[in-house]
């Protein structure tokens, strides 16, 4: 109970906002938006949370920080789905995870039905992501900052569309590195794999051990 249902949501900075409703891929959204939704403080997760907007104008921006609620009894998930686009960071220190990570972060499930856009990465210093199991990310990822992208545990970080923008990208798991696989977005939010030459970023870096597939 307690799921917020509204045209849109803005908080201000500076602050928290406090995720304490528990959603997921197969549960209710914690926030249901047709618009957009602005976290402009800091972002704190008490739950596993799940956002999502319907419509194609309905970005998702984080401006500050995400992490596990320190009272929280175990690290958090976020999934976001929208059929706009999502925001990590507008240019500062924005780190997703860093004073305590997430359990994992996907962005637009394969079975959600709003899904499209892209994610994009604006924040300084690394890592950008820590998250203790896996990222998935189904929509176009776009670099507008170096990115390092970092799962403790040896999560699986997998790109499932494009992988691209003028900066550097990092991934540090022992898991795999996925690049491309049967769940990715073509033109049009056709479910496609990824072909080459749609990974096009300064350099790729990923460490030892794991795999890259």
């Amino acid at each position: 109970s307690g799921q917020v249902n509204v045209a849109s949501v803005t908080t201000d900075a500076p602050g928290t906002v406090v995720f304490d409703i528990a959603g997921g891929a197969t549960g209710t959204p914690s926030v249901t938006t047709t618009g957009v939704q602005t976290y402009n403080d800091a972002a704190l997760l008490g739950l596993n949370t799940f956002l999502t907007s319907s419509t194609a104008l309905g970005h998702i921006t984080f401006n500050s920080t995400v992490d596990t609620h320190a009272a929280a009894a175990t690290f958090r998930s976020l999934e976001v789905n929208t059929g706009a686009n999502t925001f990590f960071g507008d240019g500062g220190a924005d780190n997703v995870g860093l004073t305590r990570a997430l359990l994992s972060l996907l962005t637009d499930a394969p079975a959600a039905a709003n899904r499209g856009g892209n994610t994009t990465f604006n924040s300084t210093g690394a890592p950008t992501v820590t998250t203790t199991t896996f990222q998935t990310y189904n929509d176009a990822v776009v670099l507008a900052k170096d990115t390092v992208l970092t799962s403790t545990l040896g999560g699986d970080v997998t790109f499932s569309s494009t992988v691209t923008g003028g900066f550097n990208l990092g991934v540090n798991t022992a898991g795999a590195t996925r690049f491309g696989n049967a769940s990715g977005f073509a033109a049009g939010g056709v479910f496609a794999s990824v072909t080459s030459g749609q990974v096009n970023v300064a350099s790729v870096t990923t460490d030892a051990p794991g795999t890259v597939v």
